[in-house]
């Protein structure tokens, strides 16, 4: 989105540093914030297309991964992925023509469509996970000692006062 070399970048930082109704050393941090967490983002997403998944497909391996052995439902995907039904249902159907996820009816209630995982897709969000933690790990190799304590506190002090000041 706000890449540290554009204009945009640039200009934002130059209105902020300019006008008294700004904090520009608050701006700024926020800006870099945004862009190190959008170069973070596209090498995830460029290390998940090697793998042959979208970040969709990968968020709902783990979420499947992490409540198997009971399944999920595709309302439930979405909502865990901040996705919508039909983009899950899209990206159900190619997990599922790959053998990695599996489609159902309720027992219960023939109406539900329950999801789980195949023994391949098990596998596959196992090597994912693996794959994506060690490239953060290769990302956030220059923050030393304390460092990642300190921005995990910092990042936690900004998501809870976003919250407040935008709440939803």
């Amino acid at each position: 989105m706000i890449n540290r070399d554009s204009v945009v970048f640039s200009t934002l930082v130059s209105m902020a540093r300019q006008r008294d109704e700004f904090d520009g050393p608050r701006c700024l941090a926020l800006l870099d914030l945004f862009a190190v967490s959008s170069d973070a983002r596209r090498l995830v997403q460029r290390r998940l297309r090697s793998l042959g998944l979208t970040e969709l497909q990968f968020s709902m391996l783990i979420t499947l991964l992490a409540v198997a052995p009971s399944p999920s439902t595709p309302t439930g995907l979405a909502d865990s992925a901040g996705a919508s039904c039909a983009s899950v249902t899209a990206a159900l159907d190619d997990l599922q023509e790959r053998g990695l996820v599996v489609r159902e009816h309720g027992v219960q209630d023939r109406r539900t469509r329950l999801v789980s995982l195949q023994t391949s897709g098990s596998r596959t969000a196992e090597k994912a996970a693996t794959v994506i933690l060690h490239l953060l790990c290769d990302i956030a190799r220059p923050l030393e000692h304390q460092a990642p304590r300190v921005l995990h506190t910092l990042c936690d002090q900004l998501a809870s006062h976003a919250t407040q000041i935008c709440p939803g």
